[in-house]
């Protein structure tokens, strides 16, 4: 479509008269707004979505504190003591022999 075309369209839809008033328009768009509402509440649609909502807030909620708690407290394994009983120690001697010299000849 060109824009003649185009712009003779838009100028017969200005200028007809409408079918149907505003007035008329905006009731019948508001009370289907209020059926759909009324309808999504009758489902319990709308407190699905809250319970959910909540839900999954209240889970997160938890996670984030038990994590916080698991790595924010201090961990008490006890260690075990690994020194040694009050023994003698034990001395190696080692005796080393002189080098003798070798004469060449």
């Amino acid at each position: 479509m060109d824009k003649i075309n185009l712009d003779e369209l838009f100028h017969q839809a200005k200028n007809e008269t409408p079918k149907v008033s505003f007035q008329e328009t905006k009731a019948q768009f508001t009370s289907s707004v209020n059926q759909l509402s009324s309808a999504s509440s009758a489902n319990g649609a709308s407190s699905l979505f809250t319970t959910k909502t909540w839900t999954i807030m209240i889970t997160t909620l938890i996670t984030a504190i038990g994590i916080g708690t698991y790595f924010l407290t201090p961990n008490p394994v006890q260690k075990e003591e690994t020194t040694t009983p009050n023994k003698p120690i034990e001395q190696t001697i080692i005796s080393v022999a002189p080098i003798q010299e070798i004469e060449v000849k």
